[in-house]
């Protein structure tokens, strides 16, 4: 459960999140993509880091996925 939420879940969450600052982040576009590009390989380990630290496994898949879920609805519907 552990190694899906770190492997799988971080990434796509990550790539999602910075995806959504994107859409959501107020400035110009070449400003906005700047700050994605930093903001993806610092959520990148955090998310990883997120997935070993409780000692419940479910609760960060609950809460990748749930992530995911919102920032891809924000990117896809906006």
């Amino acid at each position: 459960m552990r190694l899906l939420s770190a492997l799988i879940l971080a990434p796509v969450a990550s790539m999602l999140l910075a995806s959504a600052f994107i859409v959501l982040a107020p400035g110009d576009v070449p400003a906005r993509l700047i700050w994605a590009g930093i903001l993806f390989p610092l959520l990148w380990p955090l998310l990883f880091f997120f997935s070993y630290w409780p000692k419940r496994p479910l609760g960060p898949v609950l809460g990748l996925t749930a992530a995911s879920l919102l920032s891809g609805a924000v990117v896809f519907l906006t």
